[in-house]
């Protein structure tokens, strides 16, 4: 999970209550996910999961407008019987030196099918006072194309070989275990009609935690489950080139600790004049469905 108002999660609302006691992870994942064509290994570790990240500006390039960036990032990724469910929301505060203190909304969530085929979306991101600016609609790789119902009528040409989000991370886990150390990838995720990227991602070796993940999980007490973050991490490096203008320099270029489970514990991302981290501040599993009759009923 990108412009000032649209900050990378790798595409908040605060949560009104406290979390859940974390409960432990039995389920069998669906029968849709576990026939796809990756190690089975890395499809078990798979951890469905929400999230909250911390928002801040790490720093500013001289000339820039932007004084602070600070806010959060609720996140949430879990499975349904037929695809992957994703819901991002952010809630931020950026300070200019031009026009002060705008607050900037964001909620975009997604449905993509476990065959990586479908991706369907809903997005409204708003700045200040101005009218929200929404996308929703799907995109079809059979098709080779995205349709909006939000534009009416627009539509985005998918070219051959193009993945959705959730594929890409299966692909970097993937790469990860192979001790591949790149992957290049076109990238459609729908959060408006010109959103494809080709990503060229470095993948650095595996790691412990971060100093500061234990002093994080103290504080937040129950709702940070430290158990999610104790498989191996792979720190990566993404660099996202739109790709309708083919130009040299990536739009913006983002750094992460992915973990074998597929939980991202740290983000960084550099924009042209400015760069945020996401450090994680809440954490807790979600419950794989139990998809036992439905698949019965298909067999």
């Amino acid at each position: 999970m990108f412009k000032n108002a649209k900050i990378a999660v790798f595409s908040g609302l605060l949560l009104g209550a406290v979390w859940a006691t974390p409960k432990a992870i039995a389920q069998d994942i669906p029968a849709g996910l576990g026939s796809l064509a990756y190690d089975k290994q890395i499809l078990r570790n798979l951890q469905p999961h929400k999230a909250i990240y911390e928002v801040s500006l790490k720093s500013s390039r001289n000339g820039s407008q932007i004084l602070d960036v600070q806010g959060d990032m609720l996140y949430e990724w879990h499975g349904s019987c037929e695809g992957w469910i994703t819901n991002h929301r952010f809630k931020l505060l950026y300070s200019y030196a031009d026009v002060g203190v705008v607050d900037i909304t964001s909620d975009f969530s997604a449905y993509e099918s476990y065959d990586g085929g479908l991706l369907q979306f809903n997005s409204s991101r708003k700045r200040g006072n101005t009218a929200p600016e929404q996308y929703r609609g799907e995109a079809d790789l059979a098709k080779g194309e995205a349709s909006f119902k939000i534009p009416y009528g627009s539509k985005a040409i998918l070219p051959e070989g193009t993945i959705f989000p959730v594929k890409h991370t299966l692909e970097l886990l993937q790469a990860a275990k192979d001790g591949q150390r790149f992957v290049n990838a076109d990238v459609y995720d729908g959060s408006d009609v010109d959103s494809l990227y080709e990503i060229n991602a470095f993948i650095g070796k595996s790691s412990g935690l971060r100093p500061d993940i234990k002093d994080r999980a103290q504080e937040s007490g129950r709702n940070f489950d430290l158990s999610l973050l104790k498989n191996k991490k792979n720190s990566m490096r993404l660099a996202f080139f739109d790709a309708h203008e083919k130009t040299e320099d990536p739009a913006y270029e983002m750094s992460i600790d992915m973990h074998e489970n597929g939980i991202v514990s740290y983000m960084k991302v550099e924009y042209p004049d400015f760069t945020v981290e996401q450090k994680l501040k809440a954490l807790e599993p979600i419950d794989w469905p139990d998809c036992s009759q439905k698949e019965n009923e298909g067999s």
